[in-house]
């Protein structure tokens, strides 16, 4: 995923994103990280992976990306897709994280239950922002 910085540059004359698909929505954020998302997984091969990554902690808009990702590959093609479980990647972090650094990384679930991904909440004193990160899988 690109930094926001990055994201807000991103114009329908981009040379990388020319003849790939229609350019970049003119709406807000959560249509572009779609847009970006989905052009990821458009050029996956199968067996890898795509990793969404942003700085919002808003589980129902992290939720909304992936959902719709999801769903719309299905219907674009006969890809398949299916999110990684980041309760390894949660485990990692744990016990390689110091409790000084005031880094915390949690689950994060759908609202079905699902695993979704992984939140990185730190403190203030970290001096950056929260992260979500969710690694999907091409199946087929």
């Amino acid at each position: 995923m690109l930094p926001k910085a990055q994201q807000r540059g991103l114009s329908k004359n981009d040379p990388v994103l020319a003849g790939m698909m229609e350019g970049p929505p003119e709406g807000d954020a959560l249509d572009l990280a779609s847009f970006i998302t989905r052009l990821a997984m458009s050029l996956c091969e199968v067996g890898g992976y795509v990793v969404y990554s942003t700085c919002t902690l808003s589980t129902a808009q992290n939720q909304a990306v992936i959902e719709f990702c999801l769903e719309s590959r299905k219907s674009d093609d006969d890809a398949k897709f299916a999110v990684v479980d980041a309760t390894a990647f949660v485990e990692l972090c744990v016990s390689q994280l110091s409790p000084a650094l005031g880094v915390r990384v949690v689950p994060a679930y759908s609202a079905a239950g699902l695993p979704l991904g992984a939140m990185v909440i730190p403190c203030l004193a970290a001096n950056y922002g929260p992260t979500f990160i969710c690694k999907i899988k091409r199946l087929k």
